[in-house]
């Protein structure tokens, strides 16, 4: 999600800042990895999936949903 469509990204991030019993009511499914690229550190990410965009105001004028 890119930060120049402001207002479908705030919705995102207010989204998914949901504890995860509320996300899981919409099918979320949360991964973790820890990968060691360069300069020895250590980075923890984590990504998260939904396919249920019912939430998601404006998402009718999207092609393909």
């Amino acid at each position: 999600m890119k930060g120049n469509q402001s207002t479908t990204h705030e919705a995102v991030k207010d989204f998914f800042s949901m504890d995860e019993k509320e996300l899981a009511k919409y099918g979320v499914i949360k991964s973790e990895k820890e990968c060691n690229p360069d300069h020895g550190r250590i980075e923890n990410r984590q990504y998260y999936l939904c396919t249920n965009l019912s939430w998601l105001e404006n998402k009718d004028e999207w092609p393909g949903t």
